[in-house]
């Protein structure tokens, strides 16, 4: 296939052009190479300026209406999130906590942002056909420091600007920044469930996008 570029003054059949194409392919990659490195370093500096930068607010959450990048308490189901902590905190463990919210009729994060509108979509858990809570969602609540007003990002990353598989970030490499928004658990009852919560709990390997927007 003959292939000819205007722009490049490119031309495939051309054999002394090989060069010089050659030689443009190579500045396209640097200044593709060049683009993402300043892409990750602006989004490095939001994040640390304690912007939130998800696409998505965490469960009990919402966006606020006059700024995309700070969170303000969802009333809805902030009362959720409370009593998942009080009842860990109390001894009820992760199944007895889903089956009473199960029980109830709660919905679960995934289904309850469908509920509402959201084009949220959890690609490793089809949660929203049936709307139901599990073990592995109270287990990540528990842990999420977002509860307390903190902020922690940048878990994960692309593997380079060609390959957007995504690959876990070294928690000591996470962007971490304290009272970026209103808590809705108190710090003391989070530090107390935190003690109680199962050690060395193995991160999984992250293949593709846990959440994506619906289209």
């Amino acid at each position: 296939v003959r292939f000819v570029s205007i722009i490049d003054n490119a031309d495939t059949s051309i054999e002394s052009n090989k060069k010089s194409r050659q030689i443009n392919g190579l500045i396209n990659e640097w200044y593709l190479d060049d683009l993402s490195q300043n892409i990750k370093k602006s989004l490095k500096n939001k994040r640390e300026d304690g912007l939130f930068m998800g696409s998505f607010a965490p469960y009990g959450y919402q966006r606020d209406p006059e700024d995309k990048h700070h969170l303000i308490i969802d009333e809805n189901v902030a009362d959720i999130v409370r009593e998942i902590f009080e009842k860990y905190r109390d001894g009820i463990s992760y199944n007895h906590i889903c089956k009473s919210l199960n029980e109830r009729g709660i919905l679960n994060p995934s289904a309850y942002k469908e509920s509402i509108g959201s084009k949220f979509v959890c690609c490793r858990y089809d949660y929203s056909i049936t709307g139901k809570w599990n073990s592995d969602t109270i287990a990540r609540i528990l842990r999420q420091e977002v509860y307390i007003g903190n902020l922690v990002q940048g878990k994960t990353t692309y593997i380079s600007y060609k390959n957007h598989k995504e690959k876990a970030v070294p928690r000591e490499d996470w962007c971490r920044v304290e009272n970026t928004h209103e808590a809705i658990i108190d710090k003391d009852m989070f530090n107390y469930v935190q003690t109680l919560l199962p050690k060395n709990v193995k991160r999984p390997e992250i293949g593709r996008a846990s959440c994506r927007e619906r289209v």
